[in-house]
């Protein structure tokens, strides 16, 4: 009798096991509503937000409920049963750009993921939306249960911003206006994602990553990748959360931000941004005060020592001075003790010990090398002309100017007496000595110059020579008719931006520095040229003294030097100036960017 019943029980078990595959999916009786918030930044209030119920196969039952948020800060509440087992939350509107500091032109669309029987919160951002399609294809693909297939997925989009793993992370409870490191990833990774692109764009670029990810949970797709990195390095992340700060005082919330920072620029590989003074700069003055060395993403301060961060001389002598970092321009500012030696190439070398705020460690040592120089108006000065009543060289080198029908009037400043050479148009001009040759390959030239009448053809040249026994001229500093701008020619034209105007003093220098030429206005780079060639032609080749060949910018002259044409030219070309000059000042050497401005805080 017992061992009969032993058999109809076992047969009562087994056929129970053979019938498990026709079970009945799991139906949720009745879950009542969701709610929660939707998050890029913010989405505003008014972003309709729908819960569609799915089946156990992830297709839509055809029972779905629709609300809208209830504040700017993406709140929402959607009230009803659910009676499927799994949701999906959709939500699309406008939302606050938290790169650009305003409110999105475009509607976007994000979504979440949930099993109806986890609790009935559940926020809707970018990360829930870049991990629901991933979920449903492991779940229904490769049998994992729900919470693995979660846990799975949330970790491979991690892995596709290198963020460091974590198996109690949830996505559907991340919020960026709370603290700690999980809801910071949620705001680093939205940022990330966002960069300068409009709503439409980042729709694009979600859409895309989900589809990459779904079936091997991998970002495969280079250009994407690319294009992620390249986001993730230019973005200014104090700035952000600036604007995160104004906007929600502006709402009147006062959430806390999350240290975002430790996770933004994950896929950006720390490096040197640019240093101060710039890498192969060859005009650094020798009184500098600060060296800077400004990283692409926040450091960890700990590690901006004596040893990682050094400034070297051409022995490999260290500089004294005091290092200290600035968080908020990721920088390295070492302040000199000490005066930079003149003529001396310096090292800014960084080692790999620098470790940045997200935990990454520079790739390789970072070297960078600058010039040192020395400030010194007196040196190569070979004739200064300040036309205080005379045309006398101030120098001492006895190369006295010559006026032509020029007087004199008050100067470019009224201080003691202070003087100008005025032109009176047609017939003025002034000669000068040959005392730079503008064939040499290295010198400068300074004047200030007033233009209180100009018309169509005329354009009065500053600095020109005269080409012995015809009516022909090499300028190289000059006022264009054409253009009306500050210009200088040799076979080309070089000109400046400048739009000058009338009765109006203006500070122009040029430089010859073996071949380059500089044309700065009120001590400001204003024209630039790498080369220029010698321009040579037969008939320049009469004049006295030349000695058979063509060198440097212009062709070989040791005529006199003018301020304006001493005749009228064969040509339609008038080069004669109403107004004035002051301040003439010729090297034999090219100034640097410091003696030029030198000059102009002197004398404006």
């Amino acid at each position: 009798m017992i061992q009969l019943l032993i058999a109809l029980m076992l047969t009562f078990i087994f056929s129970n096991c053979d019938d498990s595959d026709e079970l009945e999916p799991e139906v949720i009786i009745s879950i009542q509503g969701v709610q929660g918030v939707v998050q890029k930044g913010p989405f505003i209030n008014g972003t309709t937000v729908t819960v569609k119920e799915l089946d156990n196969d992830f297709n839509a039952t055809g029972r779905s409920l629709i609300s809208v948020t209830n504040n700017d800060i993406g709140g929402f509440e959607v009230e009803g049963d659910i009676k499927a087992p799994y949701v999906e939350v959709a939500a699309r509107g406008f939302y606050y750009d938290e790169v650009k500091g305003d409110l999105s032109s475009e509607n976007l669309s994000l979504c979440a993921l949930t099993k109806s029987n986890d609790p009935t919160k559940t926020n809707v951002n970018v990360l829930t939306t870049l991990t629901h399609e991933r979920i449903a294809y492991l779940i229904t693909n490769e049998g994992m249960d729900y919470v693995t297939a979660k846990r799975t997925a949330q970790n491979e989009v991690l892995a596709a911003f290198d963020i460091p793993l974590d198996d109690f992370i949830n996505f559907n409870i991340l919020d960026l206006s709370k603290e700690g490191d999980s809801n910071a990833i949620l705001l680093a990774i939205s940022i990330v994602v966002q960069g300068n692109r409009s709503a439409s764009e980042v729709d694009d670029l979600i859409s895309s990553m989900v589809a990459d990810l779904k079936e091997d949970g991998e970002l495969n797709d280079e250009a994407i990748k690319e294009d992620l990195r390249d986001n993730a390095n230019e973005l200014n992340l104090l700035s952000i959360r600036v604007n995160l700060s104004k906007r929600y005082r502006k709402l009147k919330y006062w959430p806390t931000i999350p240290q975002f920072e430790k996770f933004a620029k994950r896929l950006v590989p720390l490096g040197v941004k640019r240093t101060n003074p710039a890498h192969g700069e060859k005009e650094v003055a020798d009184n500098l005060s600060e060296i800077v060395i400004e990283f692409n993403k926040a450091i960890d301060s700990n590690t901006i020592n004596a040893e990682s961060v050094q400034i070297i001389d051409s022995e490999g002598n260290p500089l004294s001075g005091y290092l200290r970092y600035d968080s908020q321009l990721h920088a390295a500012k070492f302040a000199l003790n000490q005066q930079l030696t003149p003529n001396t190439t310096y090292q800014i070398k960084v080692s790999t010990e620098i470790r940045s705020y997200d935990g990454k460690y520079m790739e390789e040592d970072f070297v960078s090398e600058f010039n040192s120089i020395s400030t010194n108006l007196e040196s190569g000065l070979k004739a200064y002309y300040t036309f205080d009543g005379d045309f006398a060289d101030q120098t001492g080198n006895v190369a006295d100017a010559k006026g032509y029908n020029i007087g004199f009037s008050e100067g470019k400043t009224f201080e003691n007496g202070n003087q100008a050479a005025k032109f009176s148009g047609k017939g003025s001009y002034i000669s000068m000595p040959n005392v730079i040759n503008p064939t040499q390959l290295n010198w400068s030239y300074s004047i200030w110059v007033r233009i209180d009448e100009k018309d169509k053809i005329t354009g009065p040249f500053f600095l020109g020579t005269n080409m012995s026994g015809r009516d022909s001229w090499d300028v190289p500093l000059y006022f264009r008719a054409s253009s009306q701008k500050f210009s200088s020619y040799n076979g080309g034209i070089l000109e400046s931006d400048c739009n000058m105007r009338l009765k109006e003093w203006y500070h122009l220098l040029i430089t010859i520095d073996n071949g380059s030429q500089k044309m700065y206005i009120n001590g400001e780079l204003a024209a630039y040229r790498e080369s220029f060639k010698g321009y040579s032609e037969d008939y320049d080749r009469k004049y006295p003294g030349f000695d058979g060949e063509d060198i440097g910018l212009y062709n070989y002259y040791d005529g006199e030097l003018y301020i304006c044409a001493k005749s009228q030219t064969d040509s339609n070309w008038y080069p004669f100036l109403t107004g004035a000059v002051d301040n003439v000042r010729f090297y034999d050497r090219p100034l640097n960017k410091f003696e030029v401005a030198e000059i102009y805080e002197q004398e404006k």
